[in-house]
């Protein structure tokens, strides 16, 4: 299956904890772990250019560092492209990690014994912590360039409960697809499984179809499979904690990649989906896109109304209205499963699977137990825009006043044939961002010679045009050596702490977070400098 793509869109530690292994044990990769370690899960998305690329690759793992030194002591993970490299249960072998303690920002090497991977075997992820426990990163070793995260392992003796789940990827045919619903553990049983899936093969949004299933105990690196279920042969997860796995889909010819999280003990309803933050975009089968806005409710009811941003290849609405209805299931196989249909939609964007989470989950952050909790996950069901995937997040704050202080921030910008994808850290006074970063850059955005660059430079000032929203015009990006680059950039904010920033220019749209950092953060005791 070749997907070569004229343009592409997806999305969206201390190295110490008490969940983490101690003592001296021995992994997959035969290395012994030694004390202290730490265990972290990750996965990205994006585009390679290694296997005639570019085609969508999709990547899951858990590695082990050794705190003391930054050596990576042991790991495993999973590669998948579907068109030539399905790399399963690969051994991570050794690495370094590095990270600036006053930043955060940083760099994570994998050494696999796959040589077909990353640079003859070797991986290099830039590493954006946002706190002790949580890191935005990105592949930076010019075989590909991705999005995605890293977050501090803690492994249940079992998963249980109820979970939803939004997955996005293409079909065997390689059209776009994206999947979400809700379904519950039990032992090894998955069971009261429903879903919805937008498949560009279908051409319309698929709704409420049932699956059960089975799913393995997770290894000494948290790694699992689910089977059985109809949707996928081969599906394999990583656990971040008990209530959130990432989820990759590792058949041959089709692929998927996502999340999972737990629902929590209680029930849901028309009064679980409050004012929120949304940020949904497709992916690189698909047709591009990427959105973001902001809404309130009137449960029980279940209307909505609010404003959107959307950039759909190059056809732009900036602050647009939109209003329509909910619901959700409140009880019994289906709880927390439900849609939004939108009266007045925003471009092609008219109707949204959302699967509601437990209202203590930090959805971008899954060991934040303190700030932007509660939403949910989303599937764009829209038959002429397939395979988007995004979340909601609870809207709690919309003063500018909070809209300060560090953060770290990271995007997926896609242009003609390629991606570029960023992460860096900066700080937020009087609404002027000033930043640095880390940019991926394989397939030649910002010059004629693709490579990575470091000390990239970001800034830009916000305007606030209505409560929670602002115009960010222009975003600069400045490579060394370059002249700045400008982007028309819309923000919506959460809180202070959680905002999502969405490029809507002609020729290029990205999606991505702004998280902010504690106000004494602390990072990983392995570190590159001050």
């Amino acid at each position: 299956m070749n997907r070569n793509f004229l343009l592409v869109v997806l999305l969206s530690v201390s190295l110490w904890c008490t969940g983490c292994s101690s003592g001296v044990s021995t992994g997959k990769g035969g290395g012994s772990n030694p004390t202290p370690t730490s265990t972290f899960s990750f996965y990205a998305s994006g585009l390679e250019t290694i296997n005639n690329g570019p085609n969508f690759y999709v990547l899951a793992g858990s590695v082990a560092v050794d705190t003391s030194t930054g050596n990576v002591v042991d790991g495993e993970q999973d590669y998948n492209d579907a068109t030539g490299i399905t790399a399963a249960d690969t051994t991570i072998q050794s690495g370094m990690f590095t990270v600036n303690s006053t930043t955060g920002q940083g760099t994570l090497t994998l050494k696999t014994n796959d040589g077909s991977l990353g640079s003859n075997g070797t991986e290099t992820l830039a590493v954006q912590f946002v706190n002790s426990k949580h890191a935005l990163v990105t592949q930076f070793d010019g075989s590909a360039t991705s999005s995605g995260s890293l977050d501090l392992q803690t492994l249940p003796s079992t998963l249980s409960g109820g979970f939803s789940f939004a997955w996005t990827g293409a079909d065997s045919s390689g059209n776009p697809l994206a999947l979400g619903g809700v379904f519950m553990v039990s032992g090894t049983s998955i069971s009261n499984g429903e879903f919805d899936y937008d498949d560009g093969g279908v051409g319309e949004g698929v709704l409420a179809q049932s699956f059960t299933g089975k799913i393995s105990s997770p290894d000494s690196f948290g790694r699992g499979s689910i089977t059985d279920t109809g949707i996928a042969t081969n599906i394999v997860y990583y656990t971040v904690g008990p209530e959130a796995i990432r989820v990759i889909d590792m058949d041959t010819t089709d692929l998927f990649i996502g999340s999972a999280f737990g629902q929590g003990s209680g029930t849901f309803s028309a009064t679980s989906l409050g004012p929120s933050v949304f940020g949904v975009q497709g992916n690189p089968v698909g047709v591009l896109y990427a959105a973001a806005g902001s809404f309130s409710t009137t449960p029980p009811s279940g209307t909505f109304s609010g404003i959107g941003d959307d950039d759909e290849q190059g056809t732009v609405a900036s602050a647009a209205a939109i209003a329509g209805t909910y619901s959700i299931d409140a009880a019994g196989n289906q709880n927390g499963y439900g849609h939004m249909s939108f009266t007045t939609p925003l471009e092609d964007i008219s109707f949204l699977g959302i699967y509601m989470t437990d209202p203590t989950l930090n959805l971008n952050d899954p060991n934040n137990t303190t700030t932007g909790l509660g939403g949910a996950l989303v599937v764009d069901l829209d038959g002429s825009i397939p395979a988007g995937t995004g979340v909601l997040v609870r809207q709690t704050d919309t003063a500018t006043t909070s809209f300060t202080g560090h953060y770290a921030f990271g995007a997926q910008d896609y242009f003609g044939e390629g991606e570029f994808d960023f992460v860096g850290q900066g700080s937020v006074t009087g609404l002027a961002l000033s930043g640095t970063g880390e940019l991926s850059d394989p397939f030649g955005a910002f010059s004629a010679t693709p490579k990575e660059y470091s000390n990239v430079s970001f800034s830009g000032t916000a305007a606030q045009t209505t409560a929670g929203r602002y115009n960010m015009i222009p975003v600069d990006i400045q490579v060394p050596g370059g002249t700045p680059q400008s982007f028309t950039v819309a923000v919506y904010q959460a809180s202070g702490d959680q905002l999502f920033w969405v490029d809507e220019d002609n020729d290029s749209l990205w999606l991505g977070p702004l998280e902010q950092q504690p106000a004494n953060p602390t990072f990983p005791s392995a570190k590159i400098g001050h």
